[in-house]
């Protein structure tokens, strides 16, 4: 089986989908089989001798998170078609399908069987209207040719029912690396610390910065010895050094910017609780799998991606009200005071984040592009 895997974003900016391709590569590559990735040029990012780089991108700023614009453009035209024909791929398989423009392009000249991932959950606002603006009228000239889609999670299900349903459509969530997520990987030196909240995450409205630096101001009130270690950077970063500054709070809280993934682990390992308040558009949250691999508690806003994956956490504490500020300071409060909920709360994270390594995800997967090859030689 040849198989290409389609990432419409820039792997020079770390992300979900980047991370979910790149994962998937590696498992196809420990079986053996033939694969490749096509995605936009990338100047930063160190990739697979494997990958195929098709045109450029764009980010796109918004009051909320960034969009990203693959640009394919007549240009890329004719360099499509040569690898399309050169590679004769099997399998096709789109991640984030909607995202003009190089996966549009791709999809027109395919002539492989088109799997879509769909990873987005899009809850209303400026992210809804800016698809039905951009895509909603192109949609018509690409979607026939995608033959199967996933879901990586009820809530993106959701959102893209109507294409899922369509298309003999599944669930499939995304994988953690548990060789390199576990318990006992070396932790960064202490400094004396008693209890320390890590933060992982692109520093954006969306993610819930703010709200988060806001409860640590009113938690550090009550509980001295406490510190927040944020690592990641976005378009919030300025606001919330700010927000540091004015409240003198550069003691407690370090900002570690963007961190080498070999080096991520190891900020799990010192943490004592992560939290993430992402108030909405979340349909999965690949930080919650990293944090509960390491043996780590949660505490996070209760947005409907992280509800599905804590549905049978132990402490419903944990899953706070979006955007309810006090409660997330008190609920940090209890756990933060509390050693030995934590240590059964992270006990069941390992237990329960078993059922996502990407081993078996990646099984399951091949599995569904045998049934749905099987299904077109049917018919």
């Amino acid at each position: 089986m040849r198989i290409a895997l389609v990432c419409p974003y820039n792997f020079s900016y770390p992300g979900g989908v980047q991370q979910h391709v790149l994962s998937l590569y590696k498992e196809y590559k420990k079986r053996g089989l033939y694969v490749k990735i096509l995605t936009p040029r990338a100047k930063k990012a160190h990739l697979p001798k494997d990958t195929i780089f098709l045109g450029r991108s764009v980010r796109l700023p918004t009051n909320i998170t960034s969009l990203h614009i693959s640009l394919g453009l007549p240009k890329v035209s004719l360099p499509i078609k040569e690898v399309l024909i050169k590679e004769r791929f099997d399998i096709i398989h789109f991640h984030e399908p909607m995202t003009p423009l190089l996966s549009w392009q791709l999809l027109r000249a395919s002539k492989a069987v088109n799997i879509a991932t769909f990873h987005s959950a899009l809850q209303g606002g400026f992210s809804l209207n800016i698809y039905h603006a951009l895509v909603k009228p192109f949609e018509k000239f690409f979607l026939p040719k995608i033959g199967g889609a996933i879901a990586v999670s009820p809530t993106a299900w959701d959102t893209w029912r109507k294409y899922l349903e369509k298309r003999n459509g599944v669930i499939i969530p995304n994988g953690i690396d548990l060789e390199r997520f576990k318990p006992g990987k070396e932790k960064l030196k202490s400094q004396n610390k008693k209890v320390e909240i890590l933060f992982v995450g692109r520093l954006e409205p969306r993610k819930g910065i703010m709200d988060l630096l806001q409860a640590f101001k009113i938690l550090v009130k009550k509980i001295p010895q406490v510190s927040l270690r944020i690592v990641g950077w976005g378009p919030s970063g300025y606001r919330a050094k700010l927000f540091v500054k004015q409240h003198r709070l550069g003691r407690k809280v370090n900002f570690a910017h963007q961190v080498p993934d070999n080096k991520l682990p190891s900020y799990y390992a010192r943490a004592d609780i992560c939290c993430f308040p992402a108030v909405g558009g979340e349909s999965f949250g690949i930080v919650l799998l990293e944090a509960m691999a390491m043996g780590k508690p949660l505490v996070v806003y209760a947005n409907a991606g992280y509800r599905e994956i804590l549905k049978d956490y132990p402490w419903e504490k944990a899953l706070v009200p979006v955007k309810n500020v006090k409660k997330l300071a008190a609920t940090l409060k209890i756990l933060a005071g509390d050693e030995k909920l934590r240590r059964r709360l992270g006990k069941w994270g390992i237990r329960e984040v078993k059922k996502y390594r990407w081993e078996k995800i990646a099984q399951q997967v091949l599995a569904y592009y045998q049934k749905i090859l099987r299904a077109k030689k049917f018919f």
